[in-house]
């Protein structure tokens, strides 16, 4: 582990999720210069925790870009997340006429079938 600043601002992002205050986390993950994270599966951690925090805050448009993003750093990281998967379920279930273009590239990416999203994004 690398304790860089960037580094360092990825674990901000991600405390900001996990201690009950997600909408900060898109805030702090701005901060984040992305040029110095090395590695793939961080930054894809970055994006990822951006999302979750994008999706608390109410803004799931955002959140499904920054999916896109952690999706293209690191696909095998983002979609072994069951928490990715969740929301993403959910934004499925509640859009109409299965949503956004994006929304239905993310859910087909993650194995979530667009057409029947199942209970819990499966």
């Amino acid at each position: 582990m690398e304790f860089t600043p960037a580094n360092c601002g990825i674990w901000r992002v991600g405390v900001a999720v996990e201690s009950g205050t997600p909408e900060r986390a898109p805030e702090r993950a701005r901060r984040v210069d992305r040029s110095q994270v090395r590695s793939a599966n961080r930054r894809c951690r970055l994006h990822l925790d951006a999302g979750r925090g994008w999706y608390a805050a109410g803004d799931q448009e955002r959140a499904i870009l920054a999916f896109l993003e952690a999706d293209n750093a690191s696909p095998a990281e983002l979609r072994s997340r069951p928490s990715v998967r969740e929301i993403v379920g959910q934004m499925v279930r509640d859009a109409r006429r299965w949503g956004s273009s994006e929304l239905r590239d993310l859910a087909i990416r993650i194995g979530i079938d667009p057409l029947d999203p199942g209970p819990h994004g499966t």
